[in-house]
């Protein structure tokens, strides 16, 4: 298996072959798919729309392919980017308010220690809190901790900088810990 440096070096390569040749772009499209279709499908909830969005975002990005730029990291921010804005057109198309639960952010990283055993009152605690945030924190906790994207990446996705991106998460962790305390 390769180790992470070498698949980026290949990623770079394969990017750079897709730019002249479209059918180079299959293994980049085979292992982004899954990633993106999921984090379009968690923000919708609908299957058929989320895939649709997701086929929006490869066809944007085989379009635009040739302006991108490499900026040290993997296509996946860039996608996540496009999903991220497709997905910001298609709730203001459909004049809908976001809703999006994510019940395995890990406890732990909030701070705040539950029982276990209680998972249906945690997730609960957990939904009621995240109803608090605002489009722009729940977009952060997702991309952080749903996506998993490291904190360099989350801050691409946002057009922000890295210790932003970081500065943002402390906050909102805080601000959740905050609303999770008061309902227990």
């Amino acid at each position: 298996m390769l180790d992470e440096k070498e698949d980026l070096k290949l990623e770079w390569q394969q990017i750079e072959l897709a730019k002249q040749d479209v059918d180079a772009f299959t293994p980049l499209y085979s292992k982004y798919i899954k990633k993106i279709f999921n984090y379009c499908y968690h923000k919708i909830g609908n299957e058929d729309a989320a895939r649709d969005i997701t086929h929006e975002v490869f066809l944007i990005a085989i379009i635009n392919l040739k302006s991108y730029k490499n900026k040290g990291f993997g296509l996946g921010p860039w996608l996540y980017k496009i999903a991220y804005h497709e997905l910001c057109d298609f709730f203001k198309l459909k004049n809908k308010e976001e809703f999006w639960v994510n019940n395995e952010l890990i406890w732990r990283d909030v701070g705040v220690i539950l029982n276990p055993e209680e998972e249906i009152l945690n997730d609960q605690m957990l939904e009621m809190a995240l109803k608090k945030l605002n489009p722009d924190e729940l977009e952060i906790i997702r991309l952080r901790f749903y996506e998993k994207l490291p904190f360099a990446e989350v801050a691409e996705v946002l057009a922000i900088s890295e210790s932003n991106a970081k500065v943002k998460v402390h906050r909102v962790i805080k601000e959740l810990r905050t609303y999770i305390t008061k309902l227990i």
